[in-house]
């Protein structure tokens, strides 16, 4: 007497494949987010592009957005960062987008016009702030410290979210 091997029902095919794509989206996130500053939040030491000092901690949750002009995810979520601003402190980081006199003509003619925005030319704020990849956001509550951090593609919704729980 043989018998047939029993087949695998296609939902445990399913769930496998959906868990190793959990798993391997977890790990690429922690990688993103290997090195980024955690805790009290660094030291700012700049000025936005109207001179204005911009610090954290300042008793609101502040959505730091590190972003790049050549940058298509951060394209992407720009109008998410300009409708968030409208009732939170947000601050735009244009790292490694050029020279500042660059960044307010390329900011002057985008929707981020009505957002702050602090000129990072060379990348050393990014790196303070242990940015490595674009768009990296830091979520700082109201006494300075950094609640979240998120890199990559995020919607509105999750950046409300994150303002929330950093209140």
């Amino acid at each position: 007497m043989t018998t047939t091997p029993q087949r695998i029902p296609a939902w445990v095919w399913w769930a496998l494949e959906l868990l190793v794509v959990v798993v391997l989206a977890l790990a690429a996130r922690r990688w993103q987010q290997e090195g980024t500053a955690r805790g009290a939040a660094p030291e700012m030491a700049a000025a936005d592009l109207h001179g204005a000092p911009v610090r954290m901690g300042a008793g609101r949750p502040v959505l730091l957005h590190f972003m790049a002009e050549w940058c298509g995810v951060c394209d992407l979520v720009e109008a998410s960062v300009v409708s968030v601003s409208s009732d939170h402190e947000v601050v735009v980081v244009a790292s490694r987008s050029g020279a500042e006199a660059a960044v307010r003509a390329w900011v002057e003619a985008s929707p981020l016009a009505s957002v702050r925005v602090v000129p990072d030319p060379d990348g050393r704020l990014g790196a303070r702030w242990g940015v490595h990849s674009y768009p990296t956001d830091f979520y700082v509550d109201g006494q300075g410290a950094i609640s979240m951090v998120e890199v990559g593609y995020t919607t509105e919704l999750g950046m409300r979210a994150r303002l929330w729980w950093a209140r």
